[in-house]
């Protein structure tokens, strides 16, 4: 049986389609519109976070209400710095810094797990 390809739907003035969750380093969301961050863009629409959670799976991490953030993109996590794998990079609160940190290594030793079980 084929593999679903998981992705958000989007809808825009000239487009419409989907944006794969393996191509998105983060989001940025406001009260309905949000604005993804890709590896190759950034692509606005008007969706609420709380539509958008609704799609993603267990490698996205919402470090805030605002901001919701794909750990299979993060390069590292630095001096309340967050660099993503295109280079791009964030600047992260302290307060957020310590439970980003460790939730990041948590989700790094269970992938870890995970490749070795396969």
């Amino acid at each position: 049986m084929e593999e679903i390809v998981k992705g958000i739907p989007y809808v825009n003035r000239g487009s419409c389609g989907r944006l794969l969750l393996s191509e998105i380093c983060y989001i940025d969301c406001d009260y309905r519109k949000s604005t993804v961050h890709t590896d190759t863009g950034v692509m606005s629409t008007y969706i609420s976070s709380k539509d958008i959670s609704m799609y993603l799976d267990e490698r996205f991490y919402q470090l805030v209400n605002t901001l919701i953030i794909n750990f299979d993109k993060v390069k590292s996590i630095k001096r309340r710095e967050l660099t993503f794998l295109n280079g791009e990079s964030l600047l992260i609160s302290r307060n957020c810094y310590l439970k980003l940190r460790k939730d990041f290594i948590v989700y790094l030793k269970n992938l870890k797990k995970t490749l070795a079980n396969s």
